[in-house]
């Protein structure tokens, strides 16, 4: 037989043509395809998009070395099996909403003017965008269309909720995607520590109550959207650029 190992590349078997055989190709006794699946998903185990991994469930052992010039050399092999799609749902708001505080550890902030304040620090992120639940079909490397939606069935069925956020906290508004545009409603969210603020007063110590002293430029991390103020006994503004200067003009309320 012929010396020369098999021109499949990650084959290690000999060439199975007769020494003497002229202008053969150098193919061993396999009959099956050596590569695993490269259909690329979601691994739920792993939390990961991979490939497949199963068996090419092509039994055609050299199919590689006709296809290899194929542009795309990623979509060479493939299994029997349908795959969950790797990508995320894009369907306009949040796929999910955690609308419960979650505290993950205690922390103690020292501000400028002094104070300890020992507080709850919460977490940070309370919205998931799911991934798409369209599976692949055998055969393909990518269901049919861009639509990629974390759902089945009829989409009234589905809600998605705003994609709007606290400028203090972060937090995800809690209402259904559209909501002003459908019902004028504002607004609505569950809110934690108000990280995205710095405190701003005409005097250079703000006493808040509760041994709680604040120097101007110091972080609002300790507080809290729905409390800070109601302990003040007072309503909160929330300072904006205004659109006016920003675009060059004249402020109107200047």
């Amino acid at each position: 037989y012929c010396i020369e190992k098999c021109s499949v590349p990650i084959c290690k078997n000999s060439c199975k043509m007769p020494f003497n055989a002229e202008n053969h190709q150098h193919i061993c006794i396999q009959t099956s395809c050596p590569y695993k699946c490269q259909v690329r998903c979601w691994n739920e185990t792993l939390r990961a998009i991979t490939e497949c991994g199963r068996d090419c469930s092509c039994n055609d052992h050299a199919h590689h070395l006709l296809e290899e010039e194929k542009a795309n050399r990623h979509e060479l092999h493939i299994c029997n099996q349908e795959h969950p799609c790797p990508e995320k749902c894009n369907e306009p708001g949040l796929c999910s909403v955690d609308i419960k505080r979650r505290i993950i550890e205690r922390e103690v902030l020292t501000t400028g003017a002094g104070s300890k304040i020992e507080y709850d620090a919460y977490a940070e992120v309370n919205a998931e965008t799911k991934r798409c639940c369209n599976k692949i079909p055998i055969g393909k490397f990518k269901h049919d269309g861009t639509d990629h939606r974390c759902y089945s069935g009829d989409p009234n069925d589905n809600i998605h909720t705003c994609d709007e956020r606290c400028d203090a906290c972060g937090y995800y508004c809690q209402e259904k995607y559209d909501h002003y545009k459908e019902s004028g409603s504002f607004h609505d969210c569950v809110h934690g520590n108000m990280r995205n603020t710095v405190f701003y007063a005409t005097e250079e110590i703000v006493d808040t109550g509760d041994s709680r002293k604040y120097k101007v430029g110091d972080s609002g991390v300790a507080e809290m959207c729905n409390v800070f103020c109601e302990r003040l006994g007072r309503g909160h503004i929330h300072l904006e650029l205004c659109e006016y200067a920003a675009s060059g003009k004249k402020c109107v309320e200047a």
